[in-house]
């Protein structure tokens, strides 16, 4: 077998192929094409690391040989965090494809069964069968995922972590929930953020005698409410592109606790009020 993953320089695109090679004729007769990482200047997008995922192999199952392996893609041209990691199944007999996606992204996150700060992990937070019911297939392909040590679910992060307070902030809210609701739901924390580097090149801060609020250029708002005496997290979607509100976060006008923004990419500005989480979109 030859697998390639080929750049196509004149859509900036690339695609994954499957190739049968003839030893006899020394010819290749192509198996299987899929599209594999859409933007390819994407810094977050790495190889699949080799030494922790089972590579190609032949397997049979039920008394039918079947080539198994894994390829990367990024459908999502928004979000610069979100890929996908697909096991496939392609039967040698027939020519049938079944494959499990794992949709997810990757990240650095405190999983509850380890003994590191942090562990670097694929975070699968959703998965789909396509071409079959067979359990079988279906439980096969689930086991070699689990194997690979670094696809992790939810339930294997613990939510109350500080470190992983980006997670829990978009389990909490979503655009559509916050437009509908015109409310943020903030995880709050007793202990602080690690590290708050105010001193950073382009993060913002603005403080009063009741909080402390830290703009992160293209990335997230965290702030430090004085009276409660808790860290919280105000802003860290993932569902669109980091915004740097660092450069337009101020004080609503007079308020103590406003904090007005507008985005970069998107030119939406709204208020945020930091003591009961309401947004109000002004445009």
């Amino acid at each position: 077998m030859i697998f390639k993953d080929t750049i196509l320089p004149e859509t900036y695109t690339r695609q994954f192929f499957v190739y049968k090679w003839s030893y006899s004729t020394e010819n290749q007769t192509l198996l299987l094409k899929r599209d594999s990482i859409y933007r390819i200047n994407n810094a977050f997008v790495k190889e699949l690391p080799r030494k922790r995922l089972n590579y190609p192999r032949v397997d049979t199952l039920d008394g039918k040989p079947y080539l198994f392996f894994f390829y990367e893609r990024q459908p999502s041209n928004i979000s610069v965090l979100h890929t996908e990691i697909v096991a496939v199944l392609y039967s040698l007999e027939d020519g049938k494809c079944y494959e499990l996606s794992n949709k997810g992204s990757r990240r650095n996150v405190k999983l509850r069964k380890s003994a590191y700060a942090t562990d670097f992990v694929f975070l699968n937070v959703s998965q789909h069968i396509k071409g079959t019911t067979d359990t079988t297939l279906i439980n096969y392909m689930r086991r070699q995922v689990e194997k690979t040590g670094f696809i992790k679910e939810l339930s294997d992060l613990d939510l109350n972590n500080i470190k992983n307070y980006v997670v829990l902030w978009n389990l909490k809210n979503n655009l559509e929930k916050i437009k509908r609701d015109s409310l943020i739901d903030f995880p709050y924390y007793k202990e602080p953020f690690s590290p708050l580097k105010a001193e950073m090149s382009g993060v913002r801060v603005l403080k009063n005698k009741k909080y402390e609020v830290i703009a992160f250029s293209f990335g997230d708002i965290v702030a430090f409410d004085r009276g409660k005496k808790l860290y919280f997290v105000v802003w860290a979607l993932e569902e669109l592109q980091k915004e740097d509100f660092a450069s337009s976060m101020n004080w609503n006008g007079e308020s103590d606790c406003e904090i007005k923004v507008h985005g970069y990419f998107d030119t939406s500005e709204f208020i945020i009020n930091l003591k009961t989480g309401k947004i109000t979109y002004l445009k």
